[in-house]
């Protein structure tokens, strides 16, 4: 049989660590049984295995890069966040179109929104009917769009369980890294301010107890807010540091 060419689309190329850690994951164990696998990418990283080759993001390549492969893979990592219809009928149009040109398209390790209105459910739906493999991250959500899970259709574990990646211990045991992702959307300015209150109240008690607090970005530049605002409660208390992609929490000690 011969090595497959695959399309790998997710959210991948935008600075993003939890994406990061998907695409090496997924090229991990893709990258020795496939043939080539053409990656969507915002920026193009430095990537080590010789069959992925990678393309600027668009919606435009979904379609473009139909006859150049063998399957679509929509995923891994929390593509559909928040419900939004038109969205999802958009990628079950490119699902559609993939099948009729009698490619494979698999949903894989999806984190998709549990709170989804008639229209996205009757179109997830569909999409995992059409999908030679439809796999969530919630068990909920094959339940909320009515689907019975089977070989085809089921949920699974994070992804980057997948992974062989291990990180090595710190010496610094009194020193603790968060990672934050600033999730606000428009009309959520509610919803943002608790988020920050309920990360203060984690950070405060951390150095209360000791400890050094580093608050990392998830992504570049877009989570800049959140870790500003998270900081500024502690100005009194040894203040902070601007790294290109994190500010760092320092607790004085007598």
């Amino acid at each position: 049989m011969k090595s497959q060419k695959i399309l790998l689309w997710g959210w991948f190329g935008f600075e993003n660590l939890g994406d990061d850690l998907l695409l090496n994951t997924m090229l991990e164990n893709l990258s020795p049984y496939s043939g080539t696998i053409t990656v969507p990418m915002r920026s193009q990283y430095d990537i080590k295995y010789q069959n992925v080759k990678q393309i600027e993001r668009n919606y435009a390549a979904l379609f473009r890069e139909i006859p150049h492969n063998d399957m679509l893979i929509i995923g891994p990592g929390g593509l559909f966040p928040f419900d939004n219809p038109s969205k999802v009928a958009i990628y079950f149009f490119t699902a559609l179109l993939w099948k009729v040109f009698g490619r494979k398209v698999a949903f894989f390790g999806g984190g998709i929104s549990e709170r989804m209105g008639s229209f996205s459910k009757a179109i997830w739906r569909a999409t995992a009917a059409i999908s030679d493999l439809f796999i969530t991250r919630s068990p909920a959500v094959v339940e909320k769009i009515g689907c019975i899970e089977s070989p085809k259709i089921h949920t699974m574990a994070d992804t980057v369980f997948a992974s062989s990646m291990r990180f090595k211990n710190s010496c610094c045991e009194d020193r603790v890294g968060i990672f934050v992702a600033n999730l606000e959307q428009q009309g959520m300015e509610d919803e943002y301010k608790s988020s920050v209150t309920t990360w203060q109240g984690v950070v405060s008690e951390l150095l209360d107890r000791g400890f050094a607090v580093d608050l990392l970005a998830f992504t570049r530049g877009s989570d800049d807010r959140l870790i500003s605002d998270i900081a500024a409660a502690f100005s009194n208390r040894g203040g902070y540091r601007r790294f290109p992609t994190r500010m760092r929490l320092v607790q004085l000690k007598d």
